[in-house]
């Protein structure tokens, strides 16, 4: 367990979020344990000042269905689990 300086993320200003997360390494898609990429990425702006704060990976339709798919077989597990 991180205990960096014992704050969460939320407890961090924004800015310091993102760093203390790693971001700037970039967003991946993991679908049933693989990274997942269309090769597309969406812009995340900060509504308030326009500022272009990461790029997420989109996801076309392909990506979608394995993403539910992986879900939907790993939920019975995931539900099993959490009656333990």
């Amino acid at each position: 367990m991180n205990t960096r300086n014992h704050q969460t993320l939320i407890e961090l200003e924004p800015e310091a979020s993102l760093r203390a997360a790693n971001l700037e390494r970039g967003f991946h898609n993991i679908i049933n344990g693989e990274r997942v990429s269309s090769g597309r990425t969406i812009a995340v702006v900060n509504p308030a000042n326009g500022e272009r704060l990461a790029l997420v990976p989109d996801i076309d339709r392909s990506g979608l269905d394995q993403a539910v798919a992986a879900a939907r077989k790993a939920f019975p597990r995931l539900e099993r689990n959490a009656r333990c």
